[in-house]
């Protein structure tokens, strides 16, 4: 593709000085074009040592900034990072991200594009106007793929693209590449190609996923793929009801928006009827044509299906140890120890946090917990009181 471009721009060159000899500005326009497309192409085909590329070792506590609204991909990297020497710290929105950077500059940042109230360009933006180029790298995290996209996210100061659905192969490659490429990483270069690793048979089928691929991209993590799947399902139902709201009320652009997330979060399950299916209605939204009642009818056919695969791994994992309680003396305490040091100590909320998680492990606070140890990490603090009040002082009264 890139190769096809740049025949087609030298063919138009030569077109340009046959007509017009006067063009001298707007040929040296083209020129500098395809100097920067030659520079990329360059740095696509330079062999690359993968043995060292792949080598765990090659992170040393590099800090990685990951910015997405979704909540499960945020999860999704943070665990894919867990074991590689990095340190991690996530969050939702793009404004929070800029307000976390006055405290602590990352090393990369990995930025999703479409998130609401500011956007992942105008964050990039705003982060190269305070930092320059010496700044913290930044690549941009999307299922949007395009020639187009990509130059877009180059403009603003990006200067390289992860795809989605994520890849823990490629992703791990990606950062060992910039990381260790600081000096002459530009606004030129584009990502390596991901390294391909060999399919991980499984014997579970779960309808509506392809797990084999699954297991592939996520490398042989099979909790993870369960929980990522678990935690699609707890908010899969609204999707379509959402939907159907766009449509009544002609709201184009949020359905896109609603399609957008879906594709990406359906893609990372390796969901092979629900991406391609969201990923058509996006396009088609994008024209200006909202989804049918029949489409929607097929999409709430086949949400429903993998919000059953995931009702069948919560059936089959300790059903009896679901139905424990933690002690209740110490789950107050550690409760009160989070609301106590929020504003305060950051620290020993932290401590509270993890010790609220260990406590309520395969209990009926777990899902709970893990969701407020979550909301802490995004450092949502207003988020993990109401969930606090709303969701553990009501099952305690309950």
């Amino acid at each position: 593709m890139l190769l096809s471009s740049l025949t087609t721009d030298i063919e138009l060159l030569h077109k340009m000085l046959l007509d017009d000899a006067q063009k001298n500005e707007r040929i040296l326009l083209h020129i500098n074009v395809i100097e920067k497309e030659i520079s990329a192409l360059k740095s696509l085909l330079t062999p690359i040592d993968a043995s060292r590329l792949n080598s765990p070792t090659e992170f040393n506590g590099q800090l990685i900034l990951v910015v997405d609204d979704q909540t499960m991909n945020l999860d999704l990297v943070s665990a894919l990072l867990a074991d590689s020497n990095l340190k991690v710290v996530c969050t939702s929105s793009a404004q929070q991200a800029l307000k976390m950077m006055c405290e602590i500059v990352p090393d990369l940042i990995l930025m999703d594009i479409q998130m609401p109230e500011m956007d992942g360009y105008t964050a990039t933006e705003k982060i190269r106007a305070q930092y320059g180029p010496g700044g913290p790298i930044i690549l941009a995290m999307t299922a949007n793929d395009s020639k187009e996209d990509k130059q877009k996210s180059l403009a603003a100061g990006m200067q390289g693209h992860i795809n989605k659905p994520i890849d823990a192969d490629s992703l791990l490659v990606q950062l060992n590449y910039w990381l260790h490429n600081r000096a002459s990483a530009d606004v030129n270069s584009r990502p390596i190609a991901p390294i391909i690793t060999p399919e991980i048979p499984t014997t579970c089928e779960l309808p509506g996923i392809d797990v084999p691929a699954a297991m592939v991209r996520l490398r042989g993590n099979r909790e993870l793929l369960d929980e990522v799947l678990i935690s699609f399902a707890a908010k899969a139902a609204l999707i379509v009801p959402e939907l159907q709201q766009a449509k009544r009320d002609n709201n184009i652009e949020e359905a896109t928006r609603i399609l957008h997330r879906l594709k990406g979060t359906s893609a990372n399950l390796s969901a092979f009827k629900i991406a391609p299916l969201a990923g058509r209605l996006e396009s088609q939204c994008k024209q200006g044509k909202l989804p049918t009642d029949d489409e929607l009818l097929n999409l709430h056919d086949f949400i429903n299906e993998m919000i059953t695969s995931a009702k069948s791994l919560q059936k089959n994992s300790l059903p009896e140890a679901a139905e424990n309680h933690p002690d209740r003396q110490q789950l107050d305490q550690h409760l009160a120890s989070i609301k106590k040091h929020l504003n305060t100590d950051l620290g020993q909320a932290e401590e509270a946090v993890e010790a609220l998680n260990r406590l309520c492990a395969n209990t009926l606070f777990a899902e709970t917990a893990n969701q407020l140890k979550t909301l802490f990490y995004q450092f949502n603090l207003r988020a993990v009181n109401d969930l606090i009040s709303k969701e553990f002082e009501d099952i305690n009264n309950g």
